[in-house]
């Protein structure tokens, strides 16, 4: 997929040790082990 965009010239070359996510703009996934999540939510 990526040699394709490359191709187009929709997306740019990485730098050097980014990262894909770094390179496509694309947000870190949310923490699924934070316990502050899991305190927002209202127990029974």
């Amino acid at each position: 997929m990526l040699p394709a965009l490359r191709a187009a010239r929709l997306v740019a070359a990485p730098r050097p040790g980014a990262t894909l996510r770094e390179s496509l703009g694309l947000p870190r996934p949310a923490n699924r082990y934070d316990t502050r999540v899991l305190a927002d939510v209202p127990t029974a």
